[in-house]
């Protein structure tokens, strides 16, 4: 399975080549599910719809991850692990 199976495109997230920070959250996703057996059946079914990364406060960097609104209880059920 490739990076790719975890990245879903939306009408809000036209279809275009991943990103190289998409592909790194697609490619963290992908290696828990396949690394951790206690969550490879929680994240099977996930995917992401883009990210971005955003300046904040005191110089440092955030990554914002959109994910498809259907999918959005299960990713805040499995992010409190």
């Amino acid at each position: 399975m490739s990076f790719q199976s975890k990245i879903f495109r939306t009408a809000n997230a036209p279809r275009t080549a991943p990103t190289e920070v998409e592909q790194q959250i697609a490619q963290a996703l992908l290696d828990l599910q396949n690394n951790v057996p206690e969550l490879q059946s929680e994240l099977a079914p996930l995917q992401i719809s883009s990210a971005r990364e955003v300046d904040v406060k005191g110089g440092k960097k955030a990554i914002v991850v959109f994910v498809p609104v259907p999918q959005l209880k299960a990713f805040h059920k499995i992010q409190q692990r």
